[in-house]
């Protein structure tokens, strides 16, 4: 492992062992993004100390429940066990998802962390929402108002997790003087303002992470670490004064990226995919384009 995830990691661990003393280690979860990695889901039940692990696909019940290998896992964790100790390690390394801790069982956990994968968009067509993405909770966290986010969050008092993008660790838990009160309807709505918010910031994360892919075989060959190299990639994509139009979104397959970034469910793209090229159309920008460095 690189220098600076060898940092990570050690803030990390620190973190969560602050963490599980304070929420209660019979609280702790993982919400996992299985198309992080080949190896999972299986790895989940190969490193269960006991080969039965407490763990469901939130993708159970809907019509996308044969995705076994794009799907999302809610996992119940115990601190000292040999799944805790990977999941932490390798999300210094993939962005593998995030801890959770909360006081409701797997079961009613679930039902909320299932109802949240749905956004409606402001065509009014909704999709599943990759969410539990570090990075795109992280955009999430600044662009939903805080009521929304609480919904998200749900009865979770705390999500911590790693952006491999900014290489920062996060610690998110909900806000304000009702912070406890929160919906719990279906679906949360998305406005064309957040929309646009969301879009602008998340272009820049989606570049990278797909040009880091695209590239791997190279910067595994660099002496540079890879983690160091997606840092300076994604600062030079949010300083970039280049301007980007929809035809060049088609033409550069910069929506795909996007798509891909934004949602699990590929038969979803075009869903997604019209909706963004709706708002690059209708959007006030500088030279008929958007700014790659107006991200946050």
């Amino acid at each position: 492992m690189p220098t600076e995830g060898v940092m990570l990691l050690v803030a990390y661990r620190d973190k969560m062992s602050a963490a599980i003393k304070e929420e209660g280690a019979d609280n702790l979860y993982f919400v996992l993004d299985s198309a992080c990695e080949a190896e999972l889901p299986d790895k989940i039940w190969e490193l269960d100390d006991n080969f039965n692990p407490q763990c469901e696909s939130l993708f159970r019940g809907t019509p996308a429940e044969d995705l076994f290998a794009q799907a999302p896992y809610l996992i119940k964790l115990e601190p000292d066990s040999t799944l805790y100790e990977w999941l932490l390690n390798k999300s210094c390394l993939e962005p593998l998802g995030f801890f959770a801790f909360c006081t409701e069982d797997i079961a009613a956990y679930f039902v909320h962390l299932q109802r949240v994968l749905e956004f409606i968009l402001p065509n009014k067509h909704w999709i599943h929402i990759r969410y539990y993405n570090p990075t795109l909770l992280r955009l999430l966290s600044r662009t939903l108002a805080c009521y929304q986010f609480n919904q998200l969050i749900g009865p979770a008092s705390r999500l911590i997790g790693a952006d491999l993008m900014t290489n920062e660790l996060f610690d998110l838990a909900k806000e304000g003087d009702n912070a406890d009160i929160y919906e719990t309807r279906t679906s949360l709505i998305i406005s064309r303002q957040q929309f646009s918010i969301l879009i602008n910031q998340a272009l820049a994360y989606a570049l990278t992470q797909s040009i880091q892919n695209n590239l791997l075989d190279e910067l595994d060959g660099l002496n540079e670490g890879k983690s160091s190299k997606t840092i300076k990639l994604f600062n030079k994509l949010k300083r970039a004064a280049t301007t980007i139009d929809a035809q060049s979104l088609i033409e550069f397959g910069y929506i795909n990226s996007l798509v891909d970034f934004l949602t699990p469910i590929s038969a979803e793209g075009t869903i997604l995919s019209q909706a963004i090229l709706n708002y690059w159309e209708k959007v006030s920008t500088k030279d008929r384009g958007v700014l790659l460095n107006s991200v946050a």
